[in-house]
């Protein structure tokens, strides 16, 4: 609402806010999850197993996390009755697609190295002259996200909210996990996290890695080069 001098009358005037269904859809995620501790569980230990199955340390895993994260997010919002579709694949830089008007998504971001510290890599740039200055830098993170982050939980945040947290390298934009969780824990903010007990990535031995799970699937038509599989070492 605003004056308008000219007309000497009160004006209304429509002014977008930025993520504002972004925003809506995790209100709604966080508060439909907080009446399901089942789901909750079951977040947490599907989480616990692709960490233990598919083991980060090995590069081609940490796709197939990043990818099994975002079925799990989008999987558990489908039990709660949200309307969201698993989009990521269409590579147009976000993850869920939200609702059903327009191109509103979210960005699916996870952290499972150390508990509430590091950095999340945001957007990877290419940038020869150098990094980007921190204006570009969070115009670059145009996404609305959510974090999955181990030992804090299921926290979202966007660029209106937290541009001061923002960071760019010579390869990345960044943001750092301990200040987005100080910012969790201001009073005002907390309705934008999901206290869970995100997991670790274990210190054990690898059991798979991704690409033995699509041979199994492409060499079962193929029973010859089938007999003579072998797993990675």
């Amino acid at each position: 609402m605003s004056l308008d001098p000219g007309l000497g009358t009160i004006a209304a005037i429509m002014v977008p806010m930025p993520y504002k269904r972004e925003r809506q859809f995790f209100t709604n995620y966080r508060r439909s999850l907080n009446k399901r501790p089942d789901l909750a569980s079951d977040i947490v230990e599907s989480i616990s197993k692709v960490l233990t199955a598919y083991n980060s340390s090995v590069w081609e895993n940490r796709f197939i996390i990043g990818g099994v994260v975002e079925q799990i997010i989008g999987s558990s919002a489908r039990a709660m009755g949200l309307r969201v579709a698993n989009a990521g694949k269409q590579n147009q830089g976000y993850d869920l697609k939200v609702g059903k008007r327009g191109p509103v998504g979210i960005s699916v971001k996870g952290q499972f190295n150390s508990k509430g510290s590091g950095n999340i890599n945001l957007v990877n740039v290419r940038k020869k002259q150098g990094k980007l200055s921190q204006d570009e830098a969070v115009q670059r993170w145009s996404s609305a996200t959510m974090f999955v982050i181990a030992g804090i939980g299921i926290g979202y945040a966007d660029n209106e909210q937290v541009p001061h947290l923002v960071q760019s390298t010579s390869d990345a934009v960044q943001i750092k996990v301990t200040g987005l969780r100080k910012w969790w824990e201001e009073k005002q903010n907390q309705c934008w996290l999901i206290k869970l007990d995100v997991p670790l990535k274990p210190k054990t031995p690898t059991l798979r890695v991704a690409s033995d799970t699509v041979a199994n699937y492409i060499l079962a038509d193929f029973p010859t080069l089938k007999k003579y599989q072998e797993y990675e070492i």
